[in-house]
């Protein structure tokens, strides 16, 4: 892994995102970055004359996140890079500049007209990333340890699965689920069920050795499904793919990984369409893996 950003306003909705992203660029050995952005000026015009909106200043960001640094137990002496521009696009461009494989964020506290109108910075991230993004809970803490992975062998989904199993160790747990839309609609591929291909899909993954593994074929609504079911788990993080939604078909539709950021109340990890890594096991380098133990339930 080359690196991982960690994208924040200072704030405390993204104090978990700070503190997780940490911790994970400590276990895997990796870079943290730590970025903040700042928006133009801008002159707004409601027909009675225009108004201009000052933007904050680069320092007064960049204090703001010190100190959240300092809140949450880090320290503060990172460097802390500055970027300008509206603050998904400019957190994609610096994620591509530094060739990160993983962007952090925080879910924040929104309002509900925020999250209607689905102006979310975190959903307009998913549109122009080129790497798996990760979006934590305010108040999370540790690394999570169960985590419910939606399989639907689409390259985004894999990717997804394939990240979030090279931070387990010992004593972790991955549930693999594929949500089918009916039970008396199968989705069997070229004579190949789905419980095969995701019990076969199962075994493939490399984890250390004292980490779960299972599968499970679900059905029902997409993100309800996985939102159950990583309920049921008490899980910590879901991992998904994204189909790549714009931000107008988002609206009117949504998307599975629009809805489930949107209503999970834990971390979420989005591997979008337009993600440009190959797939391939991500870990920590020089260490040995082995298949774990694997069970395929349908249910």
């Amino acid at each position: 892994m080359s690196g991982i950003l960690v994208a924040t306003h200072g704030g405390s909705g993204a104090d978990g995102a700070v503190r997780i992203g940490s911790r994970l660029a400590a276990r895997l050995g990796t870079a943290l970055h730590i970025v903040g952005a700042v928006e133009p000026t801008e002159v707004i015009d409601y027909g009675f004359g225009a108004m201009v909106v000052d933007a904050e200043s680069e320092e007064t960001v960049r204090s703001r996140i010190r100190e959240q640094l300092h809140r949450v137990g880090i320290g503060g002496d990172e460097t802390i890079d500055i970027v300008s521009g509206a603050p998904a696009a400019a957190i994609a461009a610096t994620s591509q500049w530094l060739e990160v494989d993983l962007v952090v964020t925080g879910q924040g506290r929104r309002s509900l007209l925020d999250r209607t109108i689905g102006g979310e910075t975190v959903l307009d991230l998913l549109q122009t990333s080129a790497v798996p993004m990760l979006t934590v809970a305010p108040d999370a803490r540790a690394l999570p340890r169960t985590i419910v992975a939606a399989v639907d062998h689409t390259t985004a989904s894999l990717r997804a699965t394939q990240v979030v199993a090279g931070w387990l160790v010992p004593g972790d747990a991955l549930h693999l689920v594929h949500v089918r839309a009916s039970a008396f609609l199968p989705d069997d591929l070229a004579g190949v069920s789905a419980e095969s291909r995701l019990e076969t899909y199962a075994n493939s993954l490399n984890v250390p050795v004292g980490v779960r593994v299972d599968a499970a074929i679900i059905t029902g609504d997409p993100a309800r499904a996985i939102l159950e079911r990583a309920a049921g788990v008490q899980a910590d993080l879901i991992a998904l793919g994204s189909h790549g939604y714009g931000a107008w078909k988002r609206l009117a539709l949504g998307s599975v990984s629009s809805k489930v950021i949107r209503h999970a109340r834990r971390s979420v990890l989005v591997a979008p369409s337009g993600c440009v890594h190959h797939v391939r096991p991500v870990g920590r380098v020089g260490e040995a893996r082995s298949v774990g133990e694997h069970v395929l339930t349908v249910g």
